[in-house]
């Protein structure tokens, strides 16, 4: 009877302990527990089910619904250990790793506009209570949660409340933004109290006035603007003081000032897009897309963007590892390889003039692919990869770029796009990143990671002969956007 009575205790009184403090981070599983540190995450799917041991044919003790907070920490590479009480004693369950997403270790705190209007949810989750809805255009404060999701704030009666914003709901701000100083184009222009031309106006300004502001998002400037003396936070529209231009000639200096005596910052390649926001005599004041500002020689810019793609393009393609050094799961040099002879073809089918770093499985050093990119100078330098981790559940894409490179953050955004355009995997993001093909490239050069072998569901799906030339279809076409921005 004692026996009976406890079973029954452990499966009607089983609760999970969550945490209300700051949550802790999303961290792969590196095989058996190294720490005892709790870490809090969310259930990932609509309905998860909780163990009374590291087994799917053990009891089912309690099951939560998609978004619901849970803190736990590892047991094995397939399994979380939380604790539970029960009449006051603490007593142990297990959740399946791939039930459950991290939060991340170190939450960022982020400002961002509302592409429409947003909800605001109770969980993770949309499934959840709607705790507030924002317009379009509203400026929303939040940090970093998951890969789907953000944190906030909201106040409900006057009482704090933690929520929970979708991603694709808002366009985070520049950050750091960078200052610039434009020209009002229009005959009038207004300065409006949100990022959106259905806010109410601050102020106008004519055409010519000089205006200073702030990146802010892709269509929006931030400012500080005076009304009867009180300082206000504004924002202008890119396409009220942004005048585009295009480079003519093969290379174009930037300078430190307005004459050929001064020093060379950076040099840009043809088409490349500049934005102008003031001249002095044949000179004017330009802004690269990664924000390097200096002065550029007007003659050799144009109004009227190129339209030609990929063709008379450079461009080097770099299939990663090769030879004695197989990459991920032993099988990620051969993926690359197969990955990069399609994409060759493609681009060569539209007229570029493409270098392969390897075209066969040979071993290069690092600084050698490198060195292909200095003797060739290419308008890109694609390296293809395919990425690992120790969580069987970590998936999608990414795109690597170096931020001190010129007009890199621009080129992996276009190929990311069309990545997740076109493959349908998950969008992990444009990322800066640190490896030598990129940081030591003197060449717009970006890193493309197009799945996780680690991952078995997505290793069949990136193994297929369909699937590669999705991604190399889709790298094709963020080139041709990027050189016909």
């Amino acid at each position: 009877m004692l026996r009976f009575t406890k079973t029954v205790a452990r499966k009607l009184a089983f609760v999970l302990l969550l945490s209300c403090l700051p949550l802790y981070g999303f961290t792969e599983i590196h095989g058996q527990a190294a720490t005892s540190s709790y870490v809090t995450g969310i259930v990932k799917n609509s309905s998860l089910s909780v163990y009374s041991k590291a087994s799917t044919s053990s009891t089912v003790l309690k099951k939560y619904t998609q978004g619901t907070l849970l803190k736990y920490k590892v047991y094995n590479s397939s399994w979380y250990q939380s604790a539970v009480y029960v009449n006051g004693k603490s007593f142990t369950c297990y959740i399946r790793v791939s039930d459950v997403e991290t939060a991340v270790s170190t939450q960022k705190s982020l400002t961002g506009r509302t592409n429409s209007t947003t909800n605001v949810y109770s969980r993770a989750s949309t499934s959840s209570s709607v705790l507030k809805s924002y317009a379009g255009g509203s400026v929303l404060k939040y940090k970093t949660f998951t890969s789907g999701w953000y944190q906030s704030t909201v106040y409900i009666k006057g009482k704090a409340v933690t929520c929970y914003i979708r991603k694709t709901n808002v366009e985070n701000a520049a950050s750091p933004q960078v200052s610039l100083t434009g020209v009002a184009l229009n005959g009038s222009i207004k300065v409006y109290s949100k990022p959106t031309i259905y806010s109410a106006p601050i102020k106008s300004y004519s055409k010519g006035a000089v205006l200073k502001y702030k990146t802010f998002t892709s269509g929006w400037y931030q400012s500080t603007v005076y009304v009867n003396g009180v300082p206000k936070t504004a924002y202008i529209r890119k396409s009220d003081v942004e005048v585009k231009y295009y480079v003519k000639t093969s290379t174009l200096n930037v300078r430190a000032g307005s004459n050929t005596d001064s020093a060379v910052i950076t040099a840009v390649k043809a088409g490349t897009a500049l934005n102008v926001s003031g001249a002095s005599g044949n000179w004017g004041k330009v802004t690269t897309s990664s924000g390097v500002s200096g002065w550029a020689y007007l003659p050799y810019l144009s109004r009227t963007a190129p339209t030609n793609g990929v063709r008379g393009q450079t461009i080097v393609i770099d299939p990663g590892h090769g030879g004695k050094d197989p990459g991920a799961k032993a099988v990620e040099k051969k993926l690359n390889l197969e990955t990069a002879l399609k994409l060759e073809a493609m681009l060569e089918s539209k007229g570029a003039n493409v270098i392969m770093t390897r075209s066969n499985d040979e071993y290069l050093t690092l600084s050698e692919r490198v060195d292909v990119a200095e003797q060739y100078k290419p308008d890109a330098f694609i390296s293809i990869h395919y990425n690992s981790s120790t969580s069987t559940s970590a998936d999608g894409i990414d795109t690597f770029y170096y931020a001190s490179n010129v007009n890199e953050r621009e080129l992996a955004e276009c190929i990311q796009e069309e990545l997740i355009k076109q493959t349908g995997l998950d969008d992990r993001g444009v990322q800066i990143g640190n490896f030598h093909v990129i940081r030591e490239n003197k060449y717009p050069a970006i890193l493309v990671e197009l799945g996780f072998l680690s991952n078995p569901t997505e290793l069949k799906i990136v193994s297929t002969s369909s699937y590669q030339t999705k991604a190399a279809s889709a790298i094709t076409k963020g080139l041709e956007n990027y050189f016909n921005r």
